[in-house]
C-alpha cells in the first residue's frame, strides 16, 4: 500500500487531527472570492448550510438557523433558493462535487484496478476526516444526491470489472453494484 501512496503523492497516514477543518464556513466562500457578489452570497450561505447540518443535523437544519449561520436575511436566501429541500440539496450536492473531483483526479492516473479502488476509497476516507463538516453533510442528505455527479463513476465500474475478469476481485459488475458505485 505504502508503494501506492508513494506513486499517487498521497502521504501514508490520514490527514492529522491539527490539520482538520477549523472553520466550516469558508471553504465554498473562499472559492468564490473572485466571484461576483451574488455568487459569494450564495457560496456564504451553502456553507452556512453546511456548518448547520453538521452542527444540527438535517432536522434541525431551519431556514432560520440557515440565515442566521450565513448571517443574511431571509429575503436574500429566498433570492437564491426556492425552499429548505432546494438549498440543502445544492449545498449537499456542491460537497459532493468537490470530493468527486478528487477522487476523480486521483483515479484517472490509474489503470489497475485494485490501486485505482484503493486509491479512490482512500480519497473520499481523506476528504471525510480533513472536512468532517461534508462528511456529515453527505451522510444525512445521500437520498437527495443526484447520480450523475459522478463523472468517474464509470470509470470505477470498467475498473471493477477488469479487476473481476482478471481475479483481483471475486464480485462480478451487476446492476446493484453499479448502483452503489454511482
Amino acid at each position: 500500500m505504502y508503494n501506492l501512496m508513494t506513486k499517487l503523492d498521497i502521504p501514508p497516514e490520514f490527514p492529522s487531527v491539527s490539520s482538520l477543518e477549523t472553520d466550516v464556513r469558508r471553504y465554498f466562500l473562499e472559492k468564490a472570492k473572485k466571484q461576483p457578489k451574488r455568487e459569494r452570497t450564495r457560496a456564504l450561505i451553502l456553507d452556512a448550510i453546511v456548518e448547520t447540518i453538521a452542527r444540527h443535523g438535517l432536522d434541525g437544519t431551519t431556514i432560520r438557523e440557515i440565515v442566521e449561520t450565513a448571517g443574511v436575511s431571509h429575503g436574500t436566501f429566498y433570492n437564491h433558493f426556492e425552499n429548505r429541500n432546494d438549498a440543502i440539496r445544492v449545498a449537499a450536492m456542491s460537497v459532493a462535487h468537490e470530493i468527486v473531483a478528487t477522487i476523480s483526479d486521483t483515479i484517472k492516473r490509474l489503470d489497475v484496478a485494485d490501486e485505482a479502488i484503493v486509491a479512490a476509497t482512500y480519497s473520499f476516507m481523506a476528504a471525510a476526516i480533513k472536512r468532517p463538516s461534508w462528511a456529515k453533510t453527505l451522510a444525512a442528505t445521500v437520498v437527495m444526491l443526484d447520480a450523475t455527479i459522478d463523472p468517474s463513476s464509470a470509470k470505477l465500474e470498467q475498473l471493477i470489472a477488469q479487476g473481476y475478469s482478471s481475479g483481483i476481485f471475486r464480485v462480478p459488475v451487476t446492476p446493484l453494484l453499479s448502483l452503489q458505485v454511482r
